[in-house]
């Protein structure tokens, strides 16, 4: 194989990388698999110079997508481990862990006041969703047909001395039988949430309207979803990340609005808002005066995302 198809093929597997990242479909820690087996890229490198010297074409072939198999497997391994408790703490080291609590399924989590802000985690897989308001008793009520869900309820002091309530869904297992998916989660609307949710296969509704919302770090696979976002929170950012998705955003009327849009074969559109295109970033008019502002971050395949103004 000559060295300009080796330099083409290594450009397809990048691409297909990328793709692979985009659309969420397949979960792949990209960072930890470089890490770990760089030293790969270079045996490929000089396996792919010999058999081009010896002119035999297939094992350049093989070299190289033997090579991708193993980052992606080990990539997706990595991304997909259960984190512990431990490596919570140790991500966070600007965090002093107070308390932690393994909550059962049927128990409601009552609001401690000494709570400033919220940290929400959903890893979820496939699931029927409906996150909303709840009573401002509790931080947290959940009722779910999933079975064996993980559920973990964290205090911690952050470094400017507040004390942060983080919660954590988590359940990878998924039986063909398992028809059951259905997962409420009612949270409580006196203090700002950011949530981090990673959902494969999705059907239901993140309503923040009435919830104060710092930041949104959405990871979707495939399905349909409504996220709705209120004016409780002065500033608030949504980082999307959708493969073969349906997705609704609600945003208030008037609202200061700033879309940075990075689409394969993926349907943008916007309604009841006045934008600017530069680019690829859409600006409305007046989104250096508004009292509210949203800024989302949008990479997409093959998805049809919707952006409403109410």
């Amino acid at each position: 194989m000559r060295r300009r198809n080796t330099v083409g093929l290594i450009l397809i597997l990048i691409g297909m990388a990328w793709i692979i990242e985009l659309t969420g479909l397949v979960n792949v820690n990209w960072v930890e698999s470089v890490k770990r087996f760089w030293p790969i890229i270079l045996i490929a490198i000089g396996l792919s110079l010999m058999a081009d010297k010896y002119k035999y074409k297939y094992i350049t072939l093989g070299v190289w997508i033997v090579a991708f198999a193993l980052f992606v497997a080990f990539g997706m391994y990595n991304e997909n481990k259960p984190s512990t408790i431990t490596e919570h703490i140790s991500n966070n080291a600007k965090r002093y862990v107070t308390q932690v609590k393994e909550i059962s399924k049927t128990e409601d989590i009552p609001f401690d006041k000494e709570n400033e802000e919220g940290k929400l985690t959903l890893n979820l897989g496939a699931v029927k969703l409906n996150v909303k308001k709840g009573q401002d008793d509790f931080l947290a009520k959940m009722h779910t047909k999933i079975e064996n869900i993980e559920q973990i309820y964290i205090e911690q002091k952050l470094s400017g001395g507040k004390q942060e309530a983080v919660l954590k869904y988590s359940h990878n297992e998924y039986k063909n039988n398992d028809i059951s998916r259905e997962f409420t989660l009612q949270l409580n609307s006196l203090i700002p949430w950011s949530v981090d949710a990673n959902l494969a296969v999705v059907d239901g509704k993140l309503d923040f309207s009435k919830i104060p919302l710092e930041q949104l770090n959405l990871k979707l696979g495939a399905g349909a979803l409504e996220v709705s976002v209120g004016k409780q929170q002065v500033d608030s950012v949504l980082n999307i990340q959708a493969g073969a998705t349906d997705l609704k955003i609600h945003i208030p009327k008037d609202t200061g609005c700033k879309i940075k849009s990075e689409n394969v074969f993926s349907n943008l559109s916007f309604h009841n808002i006045e934008l600017t295109k530069q680019g690829d970033v859409y600006t409305s008019d007046n989104y250096e005066s508004a009292d509210h502002k949203i800024e989302v971050h949008i990479q997409s395949a093959i998805s049809a995302i919707e952006i409403y103004a109410e």
